[in-house]
């Protein structure tokens, strides 16, 4: 490939990551791409250890809940959910934590049928149904949560002040970066 086409494929590139053809000023150093950019290993990617954390930290939180709750881990992301922002729908919680609708109704199924959440038509939609914590989702989210938080600390005591903050930027960074680019 000629000169021309490697610059082209790295504007490419930069344009992927930065969102912009013309912003290559982070993606080069002095004419050379930045090689953290364009790993040749899969297992540098950032992707790969993003995912890698997100299933060992999947595994050890619903092993918890399974042991202690016999509870699903879906189950519990869309009890925490509505427990914070009851009533709700399941359109909303689908968005809210980017698990397809089809799971999320079978996970309120189940809450139902533990009655963690109950549900009534909205006034406001006949077609659609709002879901709203119950006295008994409410003790359970109430007993899971201190366990959740003391998992989250131990695993944030792993970094310092600094890197916890930086860490909760980059990923906030990122988030909005899909966000905004969405396909």
């Amino acid at each position: 490939m000629s000169n021309s086409g490697n610059k082209l494929e790295n504007t490419s590139k930069s344009s992927l990551l930065s969102g912009s053809a013309a912003d290559t000023s982070s993606t080069e150093l002095d004419g050379e791409v930045d090689s953290d950019l364009y790993p040749d290993d899969i297992e540098e990617f950032l992707t790969y250890h993003l995912n890698i954390l997100a299933r060992k930290l999947s595994r050890r939180h619903s092993r918890f809940l399974n042991e202690n709750f016999e509870m699903a881990l879906a189950e519990w992301w869309l009890l925490a959910q509505i427990s914070q922002n009851s009533p709700t729908t399941v359109r909303d919680l689908a968005a809210r934590t980017l698990i397809d609708k089809a799971q999320v109704s079978r996970g309120i199924e189940q809450l139902k049928s533990r009655e963690y959440v109950r549900r009534e038509t909205d006034p406001k939609d006949k077609r659609s149904a709002l879901f709203y914590i119950t006295e008994a989702g409410t003790a359970a989210y109430e007993q899971i949560m201190p366990a959740r938080r003391t998992n989250q600390s131990e695993l944030l005591r792993q970094l310092t002040r600094e890197e916890r903050d930086m860490f909760r930027a980059s990923i906030g960074k990122l988030n909005l970066y899909l966000d905004e680019n969405e396909p």
